[in-house]
């Protein structure tokens, strides 16, 4: 298999992460699922932008406006940031008698750090962390150098405008369920993770490029195969991050669905496309989803 083909932190970016301005004919990355007297609309979502990817498509503000409550993959307006720090700390620091570099063998962490340094990165900073946030960490540090910033990603953004409106906001999970779902992670493949997010990072500023232009477009093939290409080598985490998350959240959307106010719902645009899709779930379950 061609590893080029797997642009691990840039996926990691779009899904637990647009290059031009607005077009007159793009289709974008919106669905609206149509309830008894309501509409739940569905909002693939970039979590990381960059102030030259503003304004967003006109369709998506008007989704925004036509809702009464924002909902998204975690509650942002109740997000206590220490705490999920925490969290990280907890879940992620190495054993006391165990260190990133004795993880993975002298071998190996010659190689990691060799690749890091050509990012201007220092490994050993690392070293007393699991693989998994060691790959997040070098991820975020990569696209911060490129002008990514959270807070300007849908969630950071759709969050401000929601609370200076006073429009309430609700969370599909918690800061500790997603984090549980990286650390649950077999230590060989999170080690895996790690190499292979220092490997893609070389070229992150064009896997982005293309992965935001298929999002700005609504190319969801194009998004769908990238998807496949990726988690192929990393099934049990296809299964964890994308595919059994999409079915909670099928299940507890479909609540939403027999209500009298209109739901904006935003969650990572991978969670919209491909076979397991949320649209098609819904769809599976008799819902009329069209693309808006």
């Amino acid at each position: 298999m061609n590893q080029r083909n797997c642009k691990l932190p840039a996926l990691i970016a779009i899904t637990a992460l647009i290059a031009t301005n607005a077009i007159a004919d793009e289709a974008g990355m919106l669905w609206r699922v149509a309830g008894e007297s309501n509409s739940v609309y569905l909002l693939g979502s970039v979590h990381m932008l960059r102030e030259s990817d503003f304004p967003l498509p006109g369709d998506i503000e008007a989704a925004y406006e036509d809702a009464e409550v924002l909902v998204m993959e975690l509650d942002m307006d109740d997000l206590d940031p220490l705490a999920v720090q925490g969290l990280f700390f907890t879940h992620g620091t190495l054993p006391a008698d165990q260190t990133l570099a004795s993880l993975l063998g002298p071998e190996l962490w010659s190689e990691a750090h060799t690749a890091a340094g050509r990012l201007g990165l220092d490994l050993g900073m690392l070293n007393r962390i699991k693989p998994w946030w060691a790959a997040i960490t070098i991820v975020q540090l990569q696209l911060a150098k490129l002008g990514f910033n959270p807070e300007l990603g849908l969630e950071g953004y759709f969050a401000t405008r929601a609370t200076g409106d006073d429009k309430p906001i609700e969370g599909l999970e918690t800061a500790a369920y997603q984090i549980g779902l990286f650390d649950a992670m077999a230590m060989d493949r999170q080690v895996e993770m790690l190499m292979k997010s220092l490997d893609d990072a070389t070229t992150l500023e064009q896997d982005m490029g293309e992965l935001l232009a298929a999002w700005r477009g609504g190319h969801t093939d194009k998004l769908a195969q990238l998807q496949s290409e990726t988690f192929r080598e990393f099934p049990a985490l296809y299964d964890s991050l994308i595919k059994t998350r999409n079915e909670n959240w099928v299940a507890g959307l479909a609540g939403l669905l027999d209500d009298e106010q209109d739901y904006l719902v935003v969650v990572g645009a991978l969670h919209l496309v491909g076979e397991d899709s949320v649209p098609a779930g819904l769809a599976k379950l008799g819902y009329e989803v069209s693309r808006q």
